[in-house]
């Protein structure tokens, strides 16, 4: 996916490795637009948003992390992801943001209450994106969809891999460590006690507190 003016360099990119470019407008600005052009635009009532420079999978079930670049396999466990968030009643799904093996909790392989990022699902299309944001969209959204379900779902043995900000499309023409932080201060003033960003130039610590309320079981804090 890419817009009018970025076509002809992803063509010269990637040559004949995409079969079909999707082109959005070149007047959005920000990804929280772009993300709820595509879930006006398309009509699956399942749309998985990827990155541009993922490389493939870390698997983290190991001593060492093992990589997984097939396309096939890793459409499969997409797939996989999918049928457990939609049968757990989840609208946002993906993989894990730490790749250290020691951090991997064996007997918590599927975690309902953190953020993903890089490659990740939204089910159905009743929840928006703060169009307000021009970084960070995808925290915001997983917080968002907490509020609302109480639950995404994100298996924790998988980690994409990839080189952030490598390739020419997305926020890379736009997108800075102040307006990063902007971003997470605007954050934390909208969630309030529900998250709060430990900032340190462009990269954060980020924690959520949104407390789960199904029937018997108590309130916790979770980061």
């Amino acid at each position: 996916m890419c817009t009018d003016q970025e076509r002809p360099l992803y063509e010269a990119a990637l040559g004949n490795q995409v079969k079909e470019y999707a082109e959005i407008p070149h007047s959005l600005l920000g990804m929280a637009n772009i993300r709820n052009w595509i879930i006006d635009h398309f009509p699956e009532d399942c749309m998985f948003m990827l990155d541009d420079d993922l490389e493939g999978l870390d698997v983290r079930t190991h001593e060492k992390s093992r990589f997984i670049f097939d396309p096939q396999i890793i459409e499969q466990i997409i797939d996989n992801t999918y049928i457990c968030a939609r049968d757990a009643g989840a609208r946002v799904f993906g993989f894990g943001v730490d790749h250290q093996v020691m951090h991997f909790r064996a007997n918590r392989p599927f975690v309902v209450n953190i953020w993903t990022d890089q490659g990740w699902g939204v089910i159905g299309k009743d929840l928006r994106f703060d169009s307000r944001m021009t970084s960070r969209s995808n925290v915001d959204f997983c917080v968002l969809s907490m509020m609302k379900d109480r639950i995404v779902w994100i298996d924790d043995r998988y980690c994409w891999r990839g080189i952030k900000r490598g390739n020419i499309g997305g926020l890379s023409a736009y997108r800075t460590s102040e307006r990063d932080m902007a971003n997470g201060r605007y954050l934390e003033r909208k969630w309030g006690k529900y998250l709060h960003l430990t900032m340190k130039g462009a990269c954060s610590g980020i924690s959520v507190a949104v407390p789960r309320q199904q029937p018997g079981i108590p309130s916790s804090r979770v980061s």
